[in-house]
Formats: structure tokens, C-alpha cells, sequence
């Protein structure tokens, strides 16, 4: 009897050192560190030739690697009942794990799990890999399972109760469903604006948002679950990876306008760029040869991009870029779950529903920070588009005003001119005082005119400046082509052309100063350049219930049609030679076109005369009528 309990108590205490043994309900155990480990190539499957030592650590960390990982356990079962539980590893990305049962030296197949295995034919429909286990009563049973994979394979080895692996298992599911949700929102709400807005930094973020969810996914095994009808995808982490960092190097030198704030970047920027789309290329064709060697350079790229794009976030930061506020919280996100991920996969920190979906929320968190600072750089490059667009107008109007004084004074110094050299002569020759007292009148006249222009352009930018718009006034026809008469009595009698006004008494919403000397001045002196000499310029005005017309006729040489169609669609007429070889600046109907749409008129031009005569040019303009 005292053998009986010494040989129980010996066999117990060995197997304690090597078994697990089986003696209460499975809740969860960690069983890593009971479990022994052997390597040999991919393609041996002889238990024999395996060289099993003890594995004394509670989480596996076997680099990149070509070789297939064998692990052993050995699971007592003392008391008079069966036990059933799962044993499965924590780590998604495992590859695939063949699980055998040891009898005498020879292994039997018992199923496939793992990331690599077509999601139906898994031996446990699961996120990880995970196996069924039955151990009859008093018995013991050794189980060995073979790993293949090019992901480093990182992680811990789990019994537990199966209704407690299936509860976990449908939160995982939920929480995945949630995150693919929210990515994909994010991913289309930026691609969106991207082709709404044609701007290249939301085209590169929504690749960052598509590329991160699919590395999220991979490291729990969403993607595999999401796509469990079709091959298993996990193995395109190498592709979310390389066009991640892409994504994110061009993404952030576009956020933050790095290379041009840092000229230096470019040393970190061009190369890490680069390794990533080669890894992107060239993963296909390396990954029989290179494949663990390719995990290596693509780790070292992750972490260069990573490293320079966080330095880059602080220094714009540190520089004042207000998006840089955006980013550099956003990574620190991100690094902060993935230190809670990483933390947990390698036991620094314990295992909970926090540290266990840290990645994904601290990934979507991120995502969302960063969709909000684009959002925020939508209104700042509006803000700065509108300003510019306002300085660009007011850079207009002024270039408009050096125009109007350099163009509309022209025609009264002409006059001015003209009479200056008539009276220099008169006085040298015959006098003649009523002569002199009429042309000194009509020079008076050209220079009043010239001071009307001067004070309008005053008046108009006190006008803008304090209301914003131009105040219309009620102007008098009759008094405009009288004044018109005095203006180009001369250039008339020099071409010996007759104008011919209509007696009218209408009145329109408009302003004086300018109604003459920046539209009806340039239309007359237009007709006089373009007309036949000895022809006549016919004005004429027309009423339509509170709109007033004065059309412009003139017999010259007329407009083209494509003439016709540069004013339509630019408000200006190339500059063109008249019939008696004169000169001008082509900024004539652009004035006129302008100070007709501040008087709220419509301008239009044409080849057809009043009487529908094909003779020279009509032009008709539209004003609203004053009370």
C-alpha cells in the first residue's frame, strides 16, 4: 500500500514538470511554458527526427523563418470522467498548425487550423487557431502540432472551456464588425471629398485608412473571418504593410508640406517611399525565397517611416503648422494602443478586453482624429482661398481704375490738345477772339471732364469701402450726348462724320460721371475709329415697361464673329486698327462691359443694323429706368 502511494505520488510530481494534468473544469490556462519545441524543414513530418527541447517561457517568439515550429504537450487526465476543451493559440497571424496526436512515435493528422487554412476547413471555426481536445478518463495523450508560416509567429498557447472560447470568440466577431464598419465609413466619407474636392492629400488618405484597417484586421483575424467564404487573405499583411508606410509617408509630407518646411526630410522621405512600393511589388515574386528575409526590411521600413513621421509631427509642430496638432495626436493614439497590444501579445501588460482590442480602437481613434484635421483644413484653405480670391479682386478693381484713368482721360486731352495747338497758332497768326473764347470753352469742358473722372474714382472707392457697392442715381440722357457732342465735336469734324441724337427725355438708374466718360465715351470714340469717313453714327433709345435701350450704330467696318464671341465670353475685343489707321488699348469694352453690370444693364453687340441694313456695328445696351 505504501508503494502504491509513493509510485502515485512520484509519477504525479514528474509529470507536473512536463504534463498538464487534468483535474478540475478547464476555466482558461495558460500552457505555453509546459510545452516542449522542436524545428526541422517544411517538409518533415517524422516525429523520430525531431529533436524536442523545454520550452520554459509563457509566450512564443520565433522570428521570420523558413523552418516548420513543432510543439508538444502531453495532457493527464487522472479522474474517472472525460474531459473536453479547446486548446488554442493567441496569435492570428499563425500560419498554419496541423495538429497530430503521438502514439508510439507515430503521428495521427486530427485537422488544420490557423491563418492559412481555408476558413470551413478549420478544425474550430475561429478568428485564431484552435483545436478540440478530448482526453478519456484516466488516460494520457500527447499532442503535437506542427507550425508553417512566413509571419513571425508571437504569442501564448490557451486551454480553456469551449463555451467560454465561443462567448469570446462571438465579442471578437461583434467588435470586428463595428471597427470594418467605422473603417469603411472613413475611408468613403474621405475618398468622397477627395473627388469632390480633386485634392491629392484625401486620395492618400483614404489608401492609409484601407491599407491600416487591413493590417488592424490581419493582427486579430478579422479579415479572414470577414472573408470566410473565400481563401484565406492573411497573408496579404506584407501588401497592407508596404502600402501603409507608403501611404502615410505621402500622406504626411501632403499634410504637412514636409519636404518644402524640411528640405532634409527628403533623406528619410524618397527612400522609405520607395522600400515601401518595392515590398508592395516585389512580395509576390520574392516571398518562396526571401520571404522571412523580406519581413525583416519591411520591419526596419515600418519602423524608419514610423520614427520620421512622428519627429516630423513635432517639429511642424514645434514650427507652428496648426494641422501638425491633428497629426502628432493622432500617432500618439496609435502608439499608445499598439504599446497596450504589443504589451499584452509579450505579457508586459495583462490580458483584457482593453489591451486585447487596444489596436483597433486606438487605430480608429486615430482615423478619426485625423479625418476631423482635414475637415479643419478644408475651412483654414477655404478661409485662405477667399482671401486670396478677395485680394485677386481688389487687385482687379485698382488694375480696373489705372485703366479707367489711363483710357477714359485720353479722349478730353485729345480735345484739350488739339485746341492747345490751334490757339498756339491762332495767337502766332490771325487772333480771333470769339474763336479763342469758343475754344478755350469746349478745352474748359475736356478739362472738367477730366476732374469728373479723378472725383469719381474717388467717390466710387469711399462708396465701396463704406456700403460695399456703387450708389445708382437717376442721370439724364439728354444731358449725356450733350456732353458727348462737346467731347468729340473735333474727332467728328476731323472724319467728317455726323452724329445723329434722339431728343429724349428718359432717365436711368446709373452714375453720371461714369455713364459718359467710361461706357457712352468709349462707344463713340469706338465708332468714330471704326467708321467710313464722311458716314453718320446713329444713337437711338427705346423704352420697354421700366427698361431703357440705347442702341449704337455706327456704318464701318463691323465685327466679326469671333470678335463677337471674345466679348461674349471675355468682355473685351482684341485691339484693332481703325479705318483711318488709328489706334487703341483694347481695354475699352472691358470697361464698358463692367460699368454697364455695376448699373445692373445688359451689354450686346452685333453685325445687324436698326433698319437691317448688313452696315457696321450695333451695340445696345439695357439699363433700368429712373423714376
Amino acid at each position: 500500500m505504501n508503494f502504491k502511494l509513493i509510485f502515485i505520488f512520484s509519477f504525479l510530481v514528474s509529470s507536473a514538470w512536463s504534463d498538464v494534468i487534468l483535474t478540475k473544469t478547464v476555466k482558461k490556462t495558460l500552457i505555453t511554458d509546459q510545452m516542449e519545441i522542436a524545428f526541422s524543414n517544411v517538409d518533415e513530418n517524422k516525429y523520430e527526427n525531431l529533436e524536442f527541447k523545454p520550452h520554459s517561457s509563457k509566450a512564443l517568439s520565433i522570428g521570420y523563418t523558413n523552418k516548420a515550429t513543432w510543439l508538444k504537450v502531453t495532457f493527464d487526465n487522472p479522474s474517472n470522467i472525460e474531459k473536453n476543451f479547446n486548446l488554442y493559440f493567441d496569435s492570428a497571424l499563425a500560419g498554419r498548425i496541423e495538429g497530430n496526436i503521438l502514439n508510439q512515435n507515430n503521428l495521427t493528422y486530427i485537422g488544420s487550423s490557423g491563418s492559412n487554412v481555408y476558413y470551413p476547413h478549420k478544425t474550430i471555426y475561429a478568428t485564431v487557431p484552435a483545436f478540440p481536445i478530448m482526453i478519456p478518463p484516466r488516460s494520457s495523450l500527447t499532442f503535437v502540432f506542427k507550425r508553417t508560416g512566413i509571419h513571425r509567429f508571437d504569442g501564448r498557447v490557451f486551454i480553456t472551456d469551449p463555451e467560454i472560447f465561443i462567448s469570446e470568440e462571438r465579442i471578437k466577431e461583434t467588435v470586428i464588425f463595428i471597427y470594418t464598419g467605422a473603417v469603411l465609413a472613413l475611408f468613403l466619407y474621405n475618398l468622397f471629398i477627395g473627388i469632390f474636392t480633386k485634392n491629392t492629400t484625401y486620395y492618400l488618405y483614404s489608401g492609409f485608412i484601407f491599407s491600416m484597417g487591413g493590417i488592424s484586421l490581419n493582427l486579430i483575424g478579422g479579415l479572414d473571418r470577414l472573408l470566410a467564404s473565400i481563401a484565406p487573405v492573411s497573408d496579404g499583411l506584407m501588401f497592407f504593410s508596404s502600402s501603409a508606410i507608403a501611404f502615410a509617408m505621402a500622406f504626411t509630407n501632403s499634410f504637412l508640406n514636409c519636404v518644402k518646411t524640411f528640405p532634409k526630410f527628403k533623406y528619410f522621405f524618397y527612400p522609405v517611399l520607395i522600400s515601401g512600393i518595392l515590398h508592395f511589388i516585389l512580395f509576390p515574386i520574392l516571398r518562396p525565397y526571401l520571404g522571412g528575409l523580406m519581413g525583416h526590411s519591411i520591419d526596419i521600413t515600418l519602423m524608419l517611416g514610423i520614427s520620421s513621421m512622428f519627429f516630423i509631427g513635432i517639429l511642424s509642430l514645434i514650427k507652428g503648422n496648426r494641422f501638425a496638432y491633428f497629426y502628432t495626436a493622432s500617432w500618439g493614439i496609435l502608439f499608445t494602443s499598439a504599446f497596450c497590444w504589443f504589451g499584452m501579445t509579450y505579457q508586459l501588460l495583462p490580458q483584457s478586453t482593453f489591451t486585447k482590442y487596444a489596436l483597433l480602437w486606438g487605430n480608429l481613434i486615430e482615423m478619426l482624429i485625423l479625418s476631423l484635421g482635414l475637415a479643419y483644413r478644408i475651412v483654414i484653405l477655404n478661409q485662405e482661398k477667399e482671401s486670396a480670391e478677395l485680394k485677386a479682386r481688389e487687385n482687379q478693381r485698382y488694375q480696373m481704375l489705372l485703366r479707367v484713368v489711363l483710357h477714359d482721360i485720353a479722349n478730353p486731352m485729345t480735345v484739350v490738345k488739339s485746341y492747345h495747338h490751334i490757339i498756339k497758332r491762332m495767337l502766332d497768326t490771325k487772333f480771333d477772339l470769339d474763336k479763342l473764347k469758343d475754344y478755350l470753352t469746349k478745352m474748359t469742358v475736356s478739362v472738367d471732364v477730366v476732374s469728373e473722372i479723378i472725383q469719381s474714382i474717388r467717390y466710387q472707392e469711399l462708396e465701396l469701402k463704406e456700403n460695399g457697392k456703387k450708389q445708382l442715381k437717376p442721370v439724364e440722357l439728354k444731358v449725356v450726348f450733350e456732353k458727348l457732342s462737346l467731347i468729340f465735336e473735333k474727332q467728328l469734324k476731323d472724319k467728317e462724320l455726323k452724329i445723329i441724337l434722339p431728343d429724349t427725355d428718359y432717365k436711368v438708374l446709373a452714375d453720371q460721371t461714369l455713364l459718359i466718360n467710361n461706357v457712352f465715351s468709349n462707344l463713340i470714340s469706338n465708332a468714330i475709329k471704326f467708321s467710313y469717313k464722311g458716314s453718320n453714327i446713329e444713337v437711338h433709345t427705346f423704352k420697354d415697361e421700366d427698361i431703357i435701350t440705347i442702341a449704337i450704330q455706327d456704318h464701318g467696318t463691323g465685327l466679326t464673329d469671333a470678335q463677337i464671341e471674345e466679348f461674349n465670353n471675355k468682355g473685351r475685343i482684341t485691339s484693332m486698327t481703325g479705318t483711318e489707321g488709328e489706334k487703341g488699348t483694347g481695354y475699352g469694352m472691358l470697361l464698358v462691359k463692367n460699368y454697364v453690370e455695376i448699373f445692373g444693364g445688359d451689354i450686346t453687340l452685333s453685325n445687324t443694323s436698326i433698319k437691317d441694313e448688313k452696315s457696321g456695328t450695333l451695340i445696345k445696351i439695357k439699363l433700368k429706368e429712373a423714376n
